[in-house]
């Protein structure tokens, strides 16, 4: 057993250590969880545009005002600008009736949804 053991390898600040692990290491996980979160909001509000779009335009409500309606709620129910929306429906005719496409795009991230309505 050795009682005398040579310590001065192990010789340091405990406030680098703190300021390290205690602050900076949590708030760049902080920062980053805050970009991955804003990128999922802006994927989710995407989503959720092109398929209430679809879904209007399947029931025969889809006219330009019902879609600027839509746009302007998802903007102000996720705060966001007029700017970050984009969206473009496609009606495409087919053999048992007509096929919507929608396209939305928030903020870069961009989704597509299909609808049938027969005749």
């Amino acid at each position: 057993m050795n009682s005398c053991r040579n310590r001065a390898g192990d010789q340091g600040n405990i406030a680098i250590e703190l300021l390290v692990f205690g602050i900076a290491l949590p708030a760049l996980i902080l920062g980053f969880s805050l970009t991955a979160f804003s990128a999922q909001r802006s994927s989710m509000a995407a989503e959720q545009l092109a398929r209430e779009a679809v879904r209007f335009a399947a029931t025969g409500s889809g006219d330009a005002q019902t879609m600027q309606l839509l746009q302007e709620q998802i903007t102000e129910e996720l705060s966001l600008s007029t700017g970050d929306i984009s969206m473009v429906l496609i009606p495409k005719p087919s053999g048992t009736g007509v096929i919507y496409e929608a396209k939305a795009s928030v903020r870069g991230a961009e989704a597509t949804a299909l609808m049938r309505k027969q005749d």
